[in-house]
């Protein structure tokens, strides 16, 4: 089966990675953080610059917060997703280790960890990290979610089914864990589960050009090309809108290779 990546790493979905937008202005945190550098002032700042994507800003600030402060667990987690959003990955699980280490029960942290893993083709590590985020929050449907990714990538077709589930269990309407679980099920030969699944995904986000691509795909290896190429007509048309020029082109071939 034909697949295009179908997951964010903002699989940093919900809960992920998430700076809160302070109540006050860039300017006056700035004033504040040159008159009086105290650790949570500069956290403050830090997460305004990140906010506004000032990344190399917001961990300059929050190293000066762990000069003051080296044993705060806050300042570690929050230099690592600036790290992780500079695709410093490596200086992300670094930090991370360190906000666990100060804070076992971070489970912010775990999963974060647990992306960053995955982003670095560390996928057992990374099941791990979701794993224990789960055993603090057994109702964090973006970890059982990313668990499920993690073991798709590792060939696990029927554990990455289980772990979309129970993503779908607690968040009825997650689109994009249906498309996954849609995928996996045509992987071990359910298409006909594939599309109820594809057709569930459509439903909550019409305008995912991968899920059209996915159904099509099922469709094909059921034998029924009209709805293959009708999705993937709608798919090459939201790949063109996207400005997915490359995927675009590649279903058109597919597309001229079907019709009669």
């Amino acid at each position: 089966m034909i697949k295009f990546p179908n997951h964010i790493p903002a699989a940093l979905i919900g809960t992920a990675i998430v700076w809160v937008q302070p109540q006050f202005a860039v300017a006056l945190t700035n004033l504040v953080v040159a008159q009086q550098p105290t650790v949570q002032n500069l956290i403050n700042s830090a997460r305004i610059k990140a906010e506004k994507g000032d990344y190399q800003g917001a961990i300059a600030d929050l190293t000066q917060a762990l000069q003051l402060s080296p044993n705060n667990a806050e300042s570690y987690h929050r230099r690592a997703n600036a790290y992780y959003q500079l695709e410093n990955y490596q200086g992300a699980i670094a930090d991370y280790n360190q906000a666990i280490q100060l804070n076992p029960d971070d489970v912010k942290a775990y999963y974060n960890r647990g992306i960053t893993h995955s982003h670095l083709g560390d996928y057992q590590g990374a099941i791990a990290d979701f794993n224990q985020a789960i055993q603090l929050n057994p109702d964090f449907a973006a970890a059982y979610y990313n668990r499920g990714l993690a073991r798709f990538n590792l060939g696990d077709d029927q554990g990455a089914i289980a772990d979309y589930n129970q993503a779908i269990k607690l968040n009825p309407d997650y689109a994009i864990a249906y498309n996954n679980r849609g995928v996996a099920r045509s992987n071990l030969g359910d298409d006909q589960g594939a599309i109820a699944d594809f057709n569930q995904a459509i439903q909550r986000n019409p305008d995912n050009a991968n899920v059209y691509y996915n159904r099509g795909v099922a469709y094909l290896n059921l034998g029924d090309q009209p709805k293959a190429l009708e999705d993937f007509r709608q798919a090459a048309t939201l790949f063109q809108q996207q400005g997915n020029t490359e995927i675009y082109q590649y279903i058109q071939q597919i597309i001229r290779r079907l019709e009669p």
